[in-house]
């Protein structure tokens, strides 16, 4: 076991010295047989640490795909373990890799991620080197405020850890010295032990020897007093340049906290100012969204009730000849049956005194026309006639109906009529692809303006018709709950997208082509519906249709 720990620590330190050469395949060969060593040993926080390194060993070699798997499971693997230390070093490293496949968005999630877990395990270091990077990229997207805050983390936290590693290192000089010391000493116990040796060994010998040994002794323990001393200078004098050292690093480090005092304050300075010129910003573009969206309003307005006067006129001026038609057609209708009855009974008085050779050119002109035909075919033509006249009269009514525009006092009306009358204008945009089912249920006269509320019935049958491709459905429910009344208008078309449906309300927001739509018409329907201290939602998925409810009181309150 120890063998395999040694050799994938070789394994991981030479990928380490490929990888600052450049040789990245190399390293990732070398990181791959690291992991398998210690995915055999059992060693999950080592395999999930490899990992790191082959993810940024693929990304160095363009292999995105790979590089991600790699990262992603080193990082389900830390978190299973519950090892946040591994955890922000695997999410600072996914962070780089969106940053080099040039997906900043998703950069910033994993870095801000690494960073707040950098702070939590008390990792300067990993909040320091994701503060930089977030800085870099903030200022790459032109969000100076955020960069700044992240550049004032990444000098904290950069200028705290190099106060540690001072601190750091001048405990390790003062142990070395220590440990220089005690060696020393230790070094003169072995040879006072080894001396001490010779001497019993040495008692046995000639007195000549014996002192000869004594004077070696002495020398020896002499030297060595000697160097221990020497050694303690030095080491006094050692001493001396540390206390120094640290006076002046105190004195660096008040004049670091002032300038840090300085700085704090200059950025609440300029915090405040921010956020003074961010609220004017705001401010300024509520007011100018405000009256865009106003006079949009007020000029479509004025259309529509210039459309609904002309229509008004139109409707009226046309209701005098389709009465007229209408009038006529029934005494028409009668008198032509009349002539029909009076030719038939002039035949049958032919037929009965046989004087078919008087009248046989009348009989051969009836042959040449036709004349069976010719009564079917100017009957079929007064039906046809009664049921256009018919239907010009239900036209001009539901004209007039529509044309409401001009009514500015709020009023009871049948809401039914209004839909009835919209789907009789839009029926032409039907015609056979579109069925139309409704459901109207009990509902009483509800207080509004006509004219406005059938334009937003206008504005949403007719975005629910173009949402249409080929052939569908319209559904229209009705009912009321608690005083308030609710319309529904359902389609089968082609639905949208959250990110459509989000906007939907927004002047001027349109999926159209360039030239075939304002943008305007939901924008007006939800300021109509909101005059009428109403609500209109909708609900919609892509290839599933859409519909919009619309919730309007019996009785309108100021």
């Amino acid at each position: 076991m120890s063998d395999s720990l040694g050799i994938s620590y070789c394994c991981h330190q030479l990928a380490l010295v490929y990888t600052n050469l450049d040789e990245y395949s190399i390293a990732l060969a070398y990181d791959t047989r690291a992991m398998n060593i210690r995915e055999f040993q059992g060693n999950r926080a080592g395999v999930a640490y490899s990992l790191i390194s082959i993810g940024q060993d693929y990304l160095n070699l363009g292999k995105y795909d790979g590089s991600l798997e790699s990262l992603m499971s080193s990082r389900q693997i830390f978190t299973e373990l519950n090892d946040n230390f591994g955890l922000s070093l695997s999410l600072h490293s996914i962070g780089m890799y969106y940053r080099t496949i040039g997906q900043s968005e998703d950069a910033i999630k994993f870095l801000a991620e690494a960073m707040n877990l950098g702070i939590e395990t008390d990792s300067p270091i990993r909040v320091r080197n994701a503060a930089q990077i977030l800085s870099e990229i903030y200022a790459e997207q032109d969000k100076f405020k955020e960069a700044y805050q992240m550049h004032i983390l990444y000098k904290e936290t950069y200028d705290s850890l190099y106060q540690e590693e001072n601190l750091v290192k001048i405990t390790q000089l003062v142990m070395q010295n220590e440990y220089d010391q005690r060696e020393l000493i230790q070094l003169a116990e072995i040879s006072k032990q080894k001396q001490f040796r010779n001497y019993l060994l040495l008692s046995f010998g000639l007195v000549i020897i014996l002192v000869i040994v004594i004077l070696n002794r002495y020398s020896i323990k002499k030297k060595a007093n000697i160097d221990l001393q020497n050694k303690n200078n030095e080491i006094e004098s050692q001493k001396k340049t540390l206390e120094n050292l640290f006076v002046s690093l105190r004195i660096k480090n008040d004049e670091l906290s002032q300038q840090n005092d300085e700085i704090l304050a200059q950025k609440d300075n300029l915090i405040s100012l921010n956020h003074e010129l961010e609220r004017q910003k705001n401010e300024l573009n509520k007011t100018l969204k405000d009256l865009t969206q106003a006079e949009t309003q007020l000029v479509q307005s004025e259309k529509m009730a210039s459309l609904g006067q002309l229509t008004a006129v139109v409707a009226h001026e046309l209701n005098n000849p389709i009465n007229f038609i209408s009038s006529s057609i029934n005494p028409l209708e009668r008198n032509i049956k009349d002539f029909l009855t009076l030719i038939e009974k002039y035949d049958s008085i032919i037929e009965d005194k046989k004087l078919t050779d008087g009248f046989s050119e009348a009989s051969e002109l009836k042959n040449t026309m036709d004349f069976s035909y010719l009564v079917k075919e100017t009957l079929s033509l007064l039906k046809g006639t009664n049921e256009g006249s018919s239907r010009s009269e239900q036209i001009v009514k539901d004209l007039r109906t529509f044309s409401r525009m001009d009514e500015n006092e709020f009023k009871g009306v049948d809401i039914h009529e209004g839909l009835d009358s919209t789907l009789m204008l839009l029926s032409h945009k039907m015609q056979d692809r579109i069925s139309i089912h409704k459901d109207y249920g009990k509902t009483p006269h509800v207080e509004c303006l006509p004219g406005k509320l059938n334009q937003v019935f206008m504005n949403i049958l007719t975005n629910s018709i173009l949402a249409i491709e080929d052939k569908g459905d319209i559904y229209i429910e009705t009912g009321i709950t608690e005083d308030i009344v609710k319309i529904s208008i359902r389609d089968t078309g082609k639905g949208m997208t959250p990110e459509i449906r989000e906007h939907v309300f927004e002047p001027f927001f349109t999926t159209r082509t360039v030239g075939t739509g304002t943008g305007l018409g939901l924008s007006i329907s939800y300021s109509i519906i909101q005059e009428h201290n109403g609500t209109i939602e909708v609900h919609s998925e892509p290839g599933k249709g859409s519909e919009f409810i619309i919730s309007l009181p019996v009785t309108r309150t100021d």
